[in-house]
C-alpha cells in the first residue's frame, strides 16, 4: 500500500511538472467553461451533467496537484507584464505547494456538491442561469486567489470574489433587505482593499517584491531593519484578513449575509470568501512581528468567544450558523498567531466540510417547514420547529454528523485540532504570565468557555430542529410529496457527501497525511516563540478538560432542552441575552459613530463657513479697502506731488533755455543784477541797516 502511495506521487508530481501551469490553468478555468455551456444548452439535464463533468474534473485534477506537492515539492511560474520602473516589474504567475493544493481541493470538493444541491433548491427559480453564472465565475476567482504567485495577482482576485460575493447576496434584489445586506458586505469588504493595496505598497518598498517566494524566504534579520514599514504593512494585511474572515470588529456583515439563498450561504461560509482571510494570514504571516502575531491569538480569541454567546442567543437557524462560523473560524486565526497553522488549515478543512453540511441541511429543512404551511416569516425560527427527525432521518444523522465534527468528539480530528491550539494556547499564556502579565490567563479562559457554548449552541439546535414536539403544521404528506418531486434525493446526496467527508477527514490516516504534507511546506523562516515540546501535564490537563467541557455540556443542554419555555422566558427579558442577540451591538455602534462623525462633520463645515470663510472674507475685503487707499494716494498724492516737481523742473529748464538762447550785454546785466542783490542780502544779513 505504501509502495503504490509513493508511486502515485512520484508519477503526479512528474505528471504536474510537465504540464504545468496548463493543469493549474485548467482548474482554475474550468468553472467558466461551466458557465458557457449553461449559456449554451437550456434543458435541465443538461446542466446537471455540465456541472457534474467538470467539477468531478476540477476535482480530479486537485487531487493529482495534492499528491504532487505531498512530498514539499513546489512549482511555481512567473510571467513579467508590466516595467514599471528600473527596479520593479509587475510580474503575474502561478504558486503552487501543498497548502495551495488542499485549497483548490476543498473548493473544488465543496463548490461541486453545492452545485448538484443547487440545481434542485433554485429548480422553480427563473433567474438560475444568472445564479450559475455568478457562482461559476466566483468559484474561478477564488482558484485564482489560492494560486497567484504574487500579493498583485492575489487583490486582483480579492476584488473580483468581493464584486461577485455581493452579486450573490443580494441574488434576491426585490428585497430591500438582501440590498442592504450586499452593501454592507461591500463596503466592509472595500475597507480590507484598501489596506490590501496599501500593504502591497509598503512590502514593495521594503522588501523589493511582493511575490509570495519573496514573503516566504524573509528573514528575521530583515525584519528588524524594515521594522516600521514591516508593522504597518502587517496591521494593513490583518484589517484585511479581518473583514474577509468577519473576525472581530468587523463580524456583523455575515449574519446579515444570510438573506442570500442557502447553497450561496453554505458557500460563503465553507470553502470561499471566509477562508480567503485564513489563506492570506497565513502567506504573509512570515513577515508578521511577534506583536502582531500576539494580536492575532488575541483577536482570535475574542472573536471565538463572542460568536459563541451570540450564536447561543439566536432563534433564527441561519444567523445561528453564521456566528457559529465567526466563532471557528476565531480559532484558526489564534493558531496562526501562535505558529501552528498546519493545526489551523486542518481544523478549517473540517469547519468547511461541516459547515456546508449544516447549511445543506438546514435548506432541506426549511423548504420542508414551507411547505408544511408554516408562516413564510417563521420557517428560520428554531422555536416553529421541532421533531423533523421522523420524517427526515437521513438530513437528522447528517446534521448531526456535522455538529460532532465541529464540537470534537474525542478521536475525531476535530478535537486533535481543537485540543492542540488551546494547549498551545495555555502554553503562550503562561509564558506571558511569568513576564508580570497575568491578564494572559484570559485568553486561555475564552477559549475553554467559547468550546463549551459551541457544545450548547449546536447541541441545543439539533434538539429544537430534530427532536421534541412539532410546532410546525402536520401538512406532512404534501410535504414529503413535494419534497420527492424536487429531487429530494440528490440534495440528500449532497449533504450524505459532506458528511462522509466529514468522517473520512476525521480518520487518523487522513490527519496523518494533511499534517505531513502541510509541515514539510518549507517554514525555516518562521521564528518559533513557542516552547517545541510541551510538558506532558499541560498537554493531559487540556485533554481533561476539553473532555469535562464536553460532560458538562451533555447534562445542561438536557436541561435547557426540557426547561425551554422558561429559559425562552428568560431570554426574552434578559438585557445581555439581548447584546448576544443582536451580535453585541457592533452595528449599532458603528451606527453611532458615523452619526457622531456626520454630526462632527456638519460642525466643521459650519465652523468653516461662519468662521474660516468669514476671516478670509473679511481678510479679502481689508485687502481691497487697503488697495483703493493705496490707488487713491498713488493717483492724487503721490502722482500730484510728482506732476508739481515735473512742472518746477519744467519751469527751471525754460529759464535756462531762455538764459542759454540770451545775448552777452543781457548775460552780464543779469550777473551784474544778482551781485547787487547778494550784496543787499549780505549787508542786511549783518545788520547794518
Amino acid at each position: 500500500m505504501e509502495a503504490l502511495f509513493n508511486f502515485l506521487v512520484s508519477y503526479t508530481s512528474l505528471l504536474l511538472e510537465k504540464l504545468f501551469p496548463t493543469l493549474i490553468l485548467i482548474i482554475v478555468s474550468s468553472p467558466i467553461l461551466s458557465t458557457l455551456l449553461i449559456i449554451s444548452f437550456h434543458q435541465k439535464s443538461h446542466l446537471r451533467w455540465i456541472l457534474t463533468s467538470i467539477g468531478l474534473l476540477q476535482i480530479l485534477l486537485s487531487i493529482c496537484t495534492l499528491l504532487a506537492t505531498y512530498s514539499g515539492t513546489t512549482f511555481h511560474i512567473s510571467l513579467p507584464c508590466l516595467q514599471l520602473n528600473e527596479k520593479y516589474t509587475l510580474s503575474l504567475g502561478v504558486y503552487v505547494d501543498f497548502l495551495t493544493a488542499l485549497m483548490l481541493l476543498m473548493i473544488s470538493l465543496v463548490s461541486w456538491l453545492i452545485a448538484l444541491y443547487s440545481i434542485n433548491y433554485l429548480e422553480s427559480e427563473p433567474s438560475k442561469k444568472r445564479y450559475f453564472t455568478l457562482l461559476n465565475l466566483f468559484i474561478s476567482t477564488i482558484s485564482w486567489v489560492v494560486v497567484a504567485d504574487n500579493l498583485w495577482g492575489i487583490f486582483i482576485g480579492w476584488e473580483l470574489v468581493g464584486i461577485l460575493s455581493c452579486l450573490l447576496i443580494s441574488f434576491w434584489y426585490q428585497e430591500i433587505s438582501a440590498v442592504k445586506a450586499s452593501m454592507h458586505a461591500w463596503f466592509t469588504s472595500k475597507l480590507g482593499s484598501i489596506c490590501f493595496l496599501i500593504g502591497i505598497l509598503l512590502v514593495i518598498s521594503e522588501l523589493g517584491d511582493c511575490s509570495l517566494l519573496t514573503i516566504t524566504q524573509a528573514t528575521p534579520s530583515t525584519k528588524i531593519d524594515i521594522a516600521i514599514g514591516i508593522h504597518v504593512a502587517g496591521i494593513c494585511f490583518l484589517t484585511t484578513a479581518f473583514t474577509k474572515s468577519a473576525q472581530f470588529p468587523f463580524f456583523n456583515w455575515l449574519p446579515e449575509a444570510m438573506i442570500a439563498p442557502t447553497p450561496i450561504s453554505a458557500l460563503l461560509h465553507a470553502a470561499t470568501i471566509l477562508s480567503l482571510g485564513i489563506y492570506l494570514t497565513v502567506r504573509i504571516q512570515p513577515i508578521l512581528p511577534h506583536e502582531l502575531q500576539n494580536i492575532l491569538i488575541i483577536i482570535g480569541y475574542i472573536t471565538a468567544f463572542m460568536g459563541a454567546c451570540a450564536a447561543l442567543a439566536q432563534q433564527h437557524i441561519k444567523r445561528m450558523l453564521a456566528y457559529s462560523t465567526i466563532s471557528q473560524l476565531g480559532y484558526v486565526t489564534a493558531a496562526i498567531g501562535m505558529q501552528a497553522w498546519e493545526t489551523g488549515i486542518l481544523y478549517l478543512l473540517i469547519h468547511a466540510f461541516a459547515k456546508a453540511c449544516l447549511f445543506l441541511c438546514t435548506g432541506i429543512v426549511v423548504r420542508f417547514i414551507e411547505q408544511s404551511g408554516t408562516n413564510k416569516q417563521n420557517v428560520y425560527d428554531m422555536s416553529h420547529m421541532g421533531g423533523i427527525a421522523p420524517y427526515l432521518p437521513w438530513v437528522a444523522s447528517s446534521y448531526l454528523l456535522g455538529g460532532l465534527a465541529l464540537i470534537g468528539l474525542p478521536g475525531l480530528t476535530g478535537f486533535i485540532a481543537k485540543e492542540t491550539m488551546l494547549e498551545k494556547t495555555l502554553m503562550w499564556s503562561i509564558e506571558y504570565a511569568q513576564s508580570g502579565y497575568y491578564i494572559a490567563y484570559l485568553i486561555p479562559l475564552l477559549g475553554f468557555t467559547s468550546t463549551l457554548l459551541t457544545i450548547l449552541y449546536l447541541g441545543n439546535s439539533f434538539l429544537k430542529i430534530f427532536c421534541g414536539i412539532p410546532t410546525w403544521k402536520t401538512n406532512t404528506d404534501a410535504s414529503r410529496k413535494s419534497l420527492s418531486n424536487h429531487w429530494y434525493g440528490l440534495m440528500q446526496g449532497s449533504i450524505l457527501a459532506f458528511a462522509g467527508c466529514n468522517l473520512i477527514f476525521s480518520m487518523p490516516i487522513a490527519n496523518q497525511f494533511l499534517l505531513t504534507g502541510l509541515k514539510r511546506i518549507d517554514q525555516s523562516h518562521v521564528v518559533i516563540y513557542l516552547p517545541i515540546i510541551t510538558p506532558i501535564g499541560i498537554h493531559y490537563s487540556v485533554i481533561c478538560l476539553s473532555i469535562a467541557c464536553l460532560l458538562f455540556a451533555i447534562p445542561l443542554l438536557l436541561l435547557i432542552f426540557k426547561k425551554s419555555e422558561r429559559i425562552k422566558l428568560f431570554l426574552n427579558s434578559s438585557k445581555l441575552v439581548r447584546l448576544f442577540m443582536n451580535g453585541w451591538y457592533l452595528d449599532a455602534l458603528t451606527k453611532l459613530t458615523t452619526k457622531q462623525v456626520l454630526i462632527g462633520s456638519k460642525l466643521f463645515v459650519r465652523i468653516e463657513n461662519q468662521l474660516i470663510n468669514g476671516f478670509i472674507n473679511y481678510v479679502g475685503v481689508s485687502y481691497v479697502v487697503m488697495a483703493h487707499m493705496i490707488a487713491w494716494l498713488d493717483n492724487k498724492l503721490l502722482a500730484g506731488v510728482g506732476y508739481g516737481i515735473a512742472i518746477v523742473f519744467k519751469s527751471f529748464s525754460k529759464l535756462y533755455l531762455h538764459l542759454q538762447k540770451s545775448s552777452l550785454q543781457k548775460h552780464l546785466l543779469w550777473t551784474y543784477v544778482v551781485m547787487v542783490l547778494l550784496f543787499i542780502v549780505w549787508v542786511m544779513w549783518n545788520g547794518f541797516f
